[in-house]
């Protein structure tokens, strides 16, 4: 549940701070969307075993695209920065996002 909350606004912040185009933003928007909406699908308790394994491996599916995606927005940032200590900063919200 706490992913629902985070993820979004993580993703949210990188978008400004990278060189990403309106359409690179919505598609990891939309990857973040599929992938928590995919994942809540796999918690429903009425549903059957093998539709909760479906839906939970179709929210995996997404993942590492999203990371990867991650870290592309923030390696652009670190890319346009000139002053050595937001370029820190920058490395430094690199590795713990």
């Amino acid at each position: 549940m706490l992913y629902c909350f985070t993820a979004p606004a993580i993703i949210y912040i990188l978008c400004q701070i990278s060189d990403y185009s309106p359409r690179m933003r919505l598609w990891v928007i939309l990857l973040n969307v599929f992938m928590l909406a995919a994942g809540g699908l796999g918690t429903v308790p009425w549903i059957s075993w093998p539709h909760k394994v479906f839906w939970y491996v179709m929210s995996c599916v997404p993942f590492p695209s999203i990371l990867c995606h991650m870290w592309r927005m923030v390696s652009s940032a670190v890319d346009e920065t000139v002053e050595p200590a937001s370029k820190r900063s920058v490395k430094f919200i690199r590795i713990f996002s």
